[in-house]
């Protein structure tokens, strides 16, 4: 059974620091990672707010950047 958004959150919480910041992934440690880990910060967890204000939701429409046609089988065009 998936989590609800507030357990999802304190399921998080938990594995933060007191900062309320989750570890940076194991990726930003790799010579070819295109992080430098100094100065690198995860930002904080914020709680989940449920339902979502108004204005937040993405349409396909709104979603996809300028010059993408999405066509009826999902498939994507450039520069239509």
């Amino acid at each position: 059974m998936p989590l609800s958004p507030e357990e999802f959150y304190e399921y998080a919480v938990a594995a933060a620091d007191d900062e309320q910041r989750l570890p940076l992934s194991r990726m930003t440690g790799w010579d070819v990672s295109p992080f430098e880990p100094d100065g690198l910060r995860v930002s904080r967890l914020r709680p989940p707010v449920v339902p979502e204000p108004p204005g937040t939701v993405r349409t396909p429409r709104t979603a996809r950047p300028a010059g993408i046609a999405t066509w009826a089988s999902g498939w994507t065009t450039a520069g239509a």
